[in-house]
This record gives structure tokens, sequence and C-alpha cells, in this order.
């Protein structure tokens, strides 16, 4: 059996969700052969998840039944999982100076015109107001440079700060220096 049919993505997880949270949770679909949360170096979530089902028939109806699935404040993105390959190996975006009043249908609308996208994300504080950063990643590596090409230091219509994009440091090297941490 195909990997591409047996394995989900799970992107938007509340913070506070656990491996096992979320086996019980999928495991409603089909027998669930492997499970788990990513996390960073300290453990902390990175808000996605992968499952993995023993059937393509599992696969497909925790992605119909899930994708969109509120849980607490979230609702979390259900999507079959791609194997990586070299065209998406710099496919992410990461986005700062975005106007702290977008949603997630904005800002994914300022950004599709470049290629399909994947994922995309918004970070926000504990009391739910956006920091103004976010991450995108594209379905190619070439869609995301010419979206930053095309997007770096515009500023965006009713807005005074332009966007700073970029592509080649680090998720933790670009929050330090973007977030100061």
């Amino acid at each position: 059996m195909n990997h591409s049919e047996t394995k989900v993505i799970i992107n938007y997880l509340p913070q506070y969700m656990t491996d096992e949270d979320l086996q019980l949770l999928f495991s409603k679909f089909g027998k669930v052969t492997s499970c788990r949360i990513v996390r960073d170096s300290n453990r902390i979530s990175l808000a996605y998840a992968f499952v993995q089902y023993d059937s393509a028939a599992s696969t497909a109806n925790s992605i119909l039944e899930l994708n969109g699935h509120q849980i607490g404040t979230k609702r979390i993105k259900v999507s079959y999982s791609r194997q990586s390959s070299p065209n998406i190996k710099h496919a992410n975006l990461y986005v700062a100076q975005l106007p702290r009043t977008y949603t997630a249908t904005e800002f994914e609308a300022l950004f599709s015109e470049y290629g399909q996208i994947i994922t995309s994300n918004i970070l926000f504080d504990e009391s739910g107001s956006s920091k103004g950063v976010g991450f995108i990643r594209f379905d190619k590596d070439y869609q995301a440079d010419q979206a930053r090409v095309a997007l770096d230091k515009h500023i965006p219509d009713g807005h005074s700060e332009p966007l700073l994009c970029s592509m080649h440091i680090t998720r933790h090297k670009w929050m330090r220096q973007v977030l100061g941490g």
C-alpha cells in the first residue's frame, strides 16, 4: 500500500493537545499504526502532527470527518501527507510585519496567486492577538520564491508597514530576529 494513501498531516492543533489525545481522536476511523505531534527541541508543540493508518479507507474517512473539526479555539486541517521532495525543501516562506488584523483567509488570499498553498499559519499570543508573523508552505520552492520576490516590502492595502518575507534562514533564527526571542 502506498504511504501517501495511509498517512495524514494535521495542522492547527491546540498547543495543549497530547499524542494520546490525538490517537484517541483519530482511532475512531480505524487502526492507527503511528501518531506523532511534531515538537521543537524544548518539547513544545509546533501545532502539527502525522497519523498513519493501516488502510486507505480509514485515512480517507478521517480526512472527510475531521478536516475543519473544531478543537477548543482551533479548527484543524486534515489532509494527505506528502513525501518530502527536492521541490519543497525550500518551499516555506516566513512573513513578518503582517497586518495584525489579518485572518487566515486574508493571509492565504494575499499569497495564493503565486502557487498552491499547502499550509499556512499566523502566530497568536495567549490572548488571541496576532503577533504579526506568519508562515506559508507552497507546493513548490519556486512558488515560494516568486511570492517572496513579489511581496517582500509590499505594503498591503489599508496598512502602513511593509511585509518582510524570507525563505533562506532557519525558522528559529528568523523567529529570534523578528520576534526578538
